[in-house]
């Protein structure tokens, strides 16, 4: 059974935004912490993340075909 494209590109970015969530967590985390290589892993993790999404919200290069039936 295929997934159709609304519903699989629906879950990929439930599951992109997690991830920002969980990346904007660590970052304060980090700060809280005051851990300065934390933090520098937690700016890389999120900018990561955000540029994964950059593609479902700029139609056009890097976007994914998926199946239409």
């Amino acid at each position: 059974m295929k997934m159709k494209k609304d519903e699989a590109e629906g879950w990929t970015l439930l599951g992109w935004w997690m991830f920002v969530i969980c990346a904007g967590c660590f970052l304060i985390s980090s700060i809280n912490a005051r851990d300065p290589f934390s933090l520098l892993g937690s700016v890389f993790f999120l900018a990561g993340t955000v540029a994964f999404l950059f593609p479902y919200y700029h139609k056009g290069r890097g976007r994914r075909d998926f199946d239409e039936d």
